[in-house]
């Protein structure tokens, strides 16, 4: 694949990543193990209302760390759109809680696609490189689902470190790149130790596989279908050179689906009214709290048509 950068064109190679593909294996593997024992072993005494839970809350805080903090605020920041430093930080912690990476990876990375959506060098597009037929479409999707972590586009170095220049001048990025994995591995870990208190070897363990590695592969494939679902399927209000679409009734992404309202403003934090993004609800919630202030966003008609705000 061409890209075309600083006025200089750059062939980039793909480049497989072992350690990649055997941890995303055994993370879904672990998960799957999950389902398996809760269905085969007792779960009763309250284990099971505290797997489903405990389930339910770790998924919308490492969702909503990825949407509201790595996403809307971190990566598309824009004026009139600020959080209190504690909410800062809460988010950056909560989104180490999804293992996708931290602040300083995972932002540039975003970055490039948004400056390369659909064309040449955009490092996740299902539709670059893939032609009409069912087959070519299957390939496109996985490419974008998963297969550009496994085998990714290698970006000049210093056009990652351009990228990563701005960020390493944010005191809550740095704090976060450096106890990323704490805060990854402790959310695995607590829910399970607490369940051990209560329930033993078993309650650790299935706290541990459904908690911990289930839902982390429920959050990484509600974050990946962004890339390649609203990339394929879905309604296209604001016509835009990129495919995005808005699929609302995929709420598994916490209103991330409204992707084509995102890339027609991607500086507007909210993505669709009401249910359609449960994310902007919170962030509402934050700002009648004074723990956000976000400015009202003028709007195209596309924009107002489609729920944007």
């Amino acid at each position: 694949m061409n890209l075309r950068w600083n006025n200089q064109e750059f062939v980039l190679e793909k480049k497989f990543l072992p350690h990649t593909f055997i941890a995303l294996l055994v993370v879904h593997a672990l998960g799957i193990l999950g389902i398996v024992l809760a269905i085969s072993w007792d779960t009763s005494g309250g284990l099971l209302w505290y797997l489903v839970g405990s389930f339910g809350v770790m998924y919308f805080f490492s969702g909503l760390g990825i949407t509201a903090g790595y996403h809307r605020y971190f990566t598309h920041r824009g004026k009139g759109f600020e959080l209190k430093s504690p909410i800062k930080v809460l988010f950056a912690i909560m989104g180490s809680l999804a293992w996708e990476q931290n602040l300083l990876h995972w932002v540039p990375m975003h970055w490039i696609h948004h400056a390369n959506a659909d064309k040449e060098g955009d490092p996740h597009s299902p539709i670059v490189g893939f032609g009409e037929s069912g087959w070519e479409r299957a390939k496109g999707f996985w490419w974008a689902h998963i297969g550009w972590l496994i085998s990714p586009y290698v970006y000049p170095k210093a056009m990652i470190n351009q990228f990563r220049a701005s960020l390493l001048h944010q005191p809550v990025v740095m704090f976060q790149a450096k106890t990323h994995h704490l805060w990854a591995f402790g959310g695995v870990f607590l829910p399970a130790v607490i369940a051990y208190q209560f329930w033993g070897t078993q309650g650790f363990v299935l706290t541990l596989l459904n908690v911990g590695f289930l839902r982390i592969i429920c959050v990484w494939n509600a974050t990946w279908f962004i890339n390649s679902g609203t990339h394929m399927w879905g309604e296209r209000p604001n016509w835009l050179q990129d495919f995005s679409t808005n699929l609302f009734l995929f709420l598994f992404a916490l209103g991330e689906a409204g992707h084509n309202n995102h890339h027609a403003d991607p500086q507007n934090p909210f993505h669709g009214k009401g249910w359609q993004d449960p994310t902007g609800c919170v962030l509402r919630v934050l700002c009648n709290l004074g723990l956000a202030t976000i400015e009202e966003r003028r709007q195209t008609r596309d924009q107002i048509s489609s729920g944007a705000m």
